[in-house]
């Protein structure tokens, strides 16, 4: 299918993180404008800007895939040291913090003295999913404080606390923002072109194994799930092919010729 995206004139310059072909899809025949502004960043993100006008859109076809993973029982912690970790993988930010001494002793309380990396990310998964409920969600991103806080929180917020607690027990983590189907999407005749109005915004979370793979994590949806406000499938690294995957990360940087903008996250378009 074909995803077509019609930026609009007279809100300024156009953000947008361009999807690329990963676990969750395959993405082939990009078009975007010409004279388009493009640079890949530290999380390898290809981030595209440019000034619209009212001919020029933004298309890619795009296929989900269904993911499905499992987690050597063999992996310790000590298994990272036979691997080399972009720092980027461990935060001390305002949004994902594996340094914050609450959620140390948080995620060292509930996983005690384990060493292996399947039970450490099963045990901090299902506390996640029993400390938190779902609540009041934003186009943003909740940071894991007020998560911790709160304990009412969305998809983001599920997302940069558990990453906060794996990273402080040494398991690096990386945030995925995207979308996932809505209902009408199925209804959707094969050959009409869709948009992002097919989509509802969503985000989850990624761990790093010591085979260099990464592990999805989705408490939010199990949450969701098992509380009978969604059917939606997946969540501990099983997926269903309905997701659209437009960055990974956090914290994002766009250097250009004016100036260099810094954004918590690319998920929906932007207009600076």
């Amino acid at each position: 299918m074909v995803i077509q995206l019609t930026p609009q004139q007279g809100r300024g310059t156009f953000f947008w993180s361009l999807p690329k072909t990963n676990d969750y899809q395959t993405i082939s025949s990009v078009i975007i404008p010409h004279g388009a502004n493009t640079l890949n960043d530290v999380y390898d993100n290809t981030l595209i800007s440019y000034i619209p006008n009212s001919t020029e859109s933004i298309s890619f076809s795009y296929t989900a895939k269904q993911v499905s993973k499992t987690i050597s029982p063999l992996f310790t912690l000590q298994d990272y040291n036979k691997i080399t970790v972009p720092s980027i993988f461990f935060n001390e930010d305002s949004l994902v913090n594996g340094k914050d001494e609450k959620i140390i002793e948080m995620a060292k309380q509930v996983v005690g003295s384990e060493q292996r990396i399947s039970s450490i990310i099963s045990s901090l998964y299902k506390h996640t999913i029993s400390f938190l409920s779902y609540e009041n969600p934003i186009d943003g991103l909740y940071p894991y404080s007020q998560a911790l806080a709160n304990k009412q929180t969305d998809c983001g917020g599920y997302s940069t606390f558990l990453s906060s607690c794996l990273q402080s027990l040494g398991i690096p983590t990386r945030l995925v923002l995207g979308f996932v189907f809505t209902p009408r999407f199925y209804l959707s005749l094969p050959f009409i072109k869709r948009s992002l109005r097919h989509f509802y915004m969503h985000a989850w979370a990624e761990a790093l194994l010591p085979d260099s793979t990464w592990f999805p994590l989705d408490p939010s949806v199990e949450w969701r799930r098992s509380h009978g406000l969604s059917k939606r499938q997946g969540g501990f690294g099983t997926f269903p092919a309905d997701r659209l995957v437009v960055s990974m990360g956090h914290a994002i940087t766009l250097p250009t010729k004016e100036k260099t903008y810094h954004f918590d996250i690319i998920q929906k378009p932007l207009y600076i």
